[in-house]
């Protein structure tokens, strides 16, 4: 499907106004609008067929805005413009094709790897040295575990010795989540804490004979993986199938976890990518003062191998 041909089918429901990953995100709506660009050049354009613009939170590339100031079904919403507008930032025709908020994006294989990082590639990076502990909250509150400092060490060295930060399509929006995918693959789960009473709780309960929980010190809502009264080995996550996949003409990321216990699996489940959330995890304050150092440090460390 060429570009031309795919602007139709896309809708982007949130768009910023400015070049950061910091930015804030808007609806599209005539207020919303409004309160962003305040209809000022280059936001509206165009006499006398005037047309709205924002940029891609994800690829930063433009997007007209579709339906503002007039009656569209079933709402307003914006679309990714495959070329250059007047006073905005410069068509990327290669993070337009690989933008996980792009409809008619191209699947590829996991594997799949840019020779040297993007600028927005190593500014993730930063992103995820300074600030590991919104991170590792949303992965273990995806995962419904809470990792060890070692545990999430070997994921931080996982994920950049895969070179999971050159998949062309990690953004801001999945970084936690192909966090997990390149670094979290095959991890052990021995000692780590899992939530009482989840669904990954009670699989592991149900096939592993062996299996204990002790009660964590710090949350009688999770429980240590240890050995009950006899050998418990190989219990691992894996994660497969990361894809974007269209939902009503609006694109959604989703991968799948899965619990292995001796090469069998015992638990499955779909996970699915919240757009932003990690955008306004950064914007604020959020438990900045319960970084926990050690993390930090491992982060600091690993990035280092990058140079940043």
């Amino acid at each position: 499907m060429s570009h031309s041909q795919a602007e139709g089918l896309i809708s982007v429901k949130d768009v910023v106004f400015e070049l950061s990953i910091f930015a804030q995100e808007y609806g599209v709506s005539e207020k919303q609008f409004e309160l962003g660009t305040g209809r000022k050049y280059p936001w509206e354009q165009g006499v006398p067929r005037t047309k709205r613009y924002a940029l891609c939170p994800v690829c930063n590339n433009p997007v007209r805005l579709v339906g503002l100031y007039k009656s569209v079904k079933p709402k307003p919403y914006g679309a990714h413009v495959a070329r250059n507008v007047p006073g905005l930032p410069a068509h990327n025709d290669h993070r337009y094709a690989n933008c996980p908020r792009y409809v008619g994006i191209t699947p590829i294989n996991e594997n799949a790897r840019y020779d040297e990082p993007e600028p927005h590639q190593l500014e993730l990076c930063q992103v995820l040295r300074d600030n590991i502990h919104k991170i590792i909250y949303v992965a273990e509150s995806t995962l419904d575990i809470r990792g060890t400092v070692n545990f999430w060490r070997k994921c931080i060295e996982k994920f950049v010795g895969s070179k999971g930060y050159l998949y062309p399509r990690i953004s801001i929006d999945n970084l936690p989540w192909l966090f997990l995918y390149f670094g979290a693959n095959q991890a052990d789960l021995y000692r780590q804490n899992v939530k009482l009473n989840s669904d990954m709780h009670r699989a592991i309960v149900s096939n592993c004979s062996n299996a204990k929980f002790e009660i964590s010190s710090e949350s009688a809502q999770y429980g240590a993986l240890v050995r009950g009264d006899g050998y418990l080995d190989n219990i691992s996550l894996r994660f497969t199938g990361y894809e974007v996949v269209s939902r009503e003409n609006t694109a959604y990321e989703k991968m799948t976890i899965y619990v292995d216990f001796r090469d069998r699996e015992i638990y499955k489940a779909q996970l699915d990518v919240v757009p932003s959330l990690l955008r306004r995890m950064l914007r604020s304050r959020w438990d900045d003062n319960k970084r926990n150092k050690a993390l930090q440090d491992v982060a600091t460390e690993v990035m280092a191998k990058l140079g940043l």
